[in-house]
């Protein structure tokens, strides 16, 4: 079986508490030819702040470099949930909402109000998409 594609950002370990390292991720100018750039919101940030949890945070320094890695198809779904999915919802809402009435203004609007129970849901199961959407860190040797 082949090797898993992980995409991968150099960062700098910001503070370390119980179970969290917080990360900040440096704006890398590699970021433009990245293979996987159009599926990460990090090619586009110039500063950005990752929390990983690991079990082994004595072995890590508050200063150090690090790699801060995540699985590519990972990437991928969370690309799905946060831009795919709600622009399937909003079509899907505006060709129903067609059939139903004649006024733009209206089903218009309600494809743009049925977002807001979406991404209530998905803070709801915000903990969950966190475990589930997880990264991990390196040392750089």
């Amino acid at each position: 079986m082949g090797k898993k594609s992980t995409i991968d950002h150099i960062g700098i370990i910001q503070e370390i508490s119980d179970k969290i390292v917080r990360v900040k991720i440096e704006n890398q100018s590699a970021c433009a030819g990245c293979h996987a750039n159009g599926a990460c919101s990090m090619a586009d940030v110039k500063e950005k702040y990752i929390d990983i949890n690991t079990p082994i945070k004595e072995n890590f320094n508050i200063g150090e470099k690090v790699n801060v890695v995540c699985d590519e198809e990972l990437g991928f779904i969370a690309l799905f949930w946060a831009y795919i999915f709600p622009l399937i919802l909003i079509f899907t809402t505006l060709i129903i909402g067609n059939f139903f009435t004649e006024d733009e203004k209206i089903y218009g609007g309600l494809s743009l109000i049925v977002l807001v129970p979406y991404f209530l849901i998905l803070r709801l199961f915000k903990n969950k998409l966190k475990k589930r959407f997880s990264f991990r860190i390196d040392k750089i040797k």
